[in-house]
């Protein structure tokens, strides 16, 4: 039996897929996936959160991003649409980033946190708990 060999992206190519995408996909390691919808329970988790964020963060110099804002972590190269993003001093937007569109809000971060169940974990890769 002889396997398919399997197309690995660029990031350049990824962002090109996103900007021409229905769904929401993540990028890692040349591999893209398509990021799954969450249930009501995560929804409302993601909100909270992000209220809680917010207030706690007031005052400081950090703002807080919905699912909307494309990453990418400097870390791992995972490119993704993480439930909450907090950035901290000045937006650090990505070399490799298209203009126009999303890619203009595309920062590069040390790591993205992402809500699983009750808690937050470091992400890994696409999926990972």
């Amino acid at each position: 039996m002889v396997n398919a060999a399997h197309h690995r992206f660029s990031f350049a190519e990824y962002v090109e897929l996103v900007e021409d995408s229905r769904v929401k996909l993540e990028f890692l390691d040349g591999q893209v996936w398509a990021m799954s919808g969450g249930s009501p329970d995560h929804a409302r988790v993601t909100a909270n959160v992000t209220m809680l964020l917010a207030a706690a963060l007031r005052g400081r110099p950090c703002a807080v991003y919905s699912p909307d804002l494309r990453i990418r972590s400097k870390a791992t190269g995972l490119g993704t649409y993480a439930d909450v993003t907090v950035i901290c001093g000045q937006v650090e937007l990505d070399p490799l980033r298209h203009e126009g569109g999303d890619g203009d809000q595309a920062p590069e971060l040390e790591r993205g946190d992402e809500l699983a169940g009750d808690s937050i974990v470091r992400r890994r890769g696409p999926g990972a708990v």
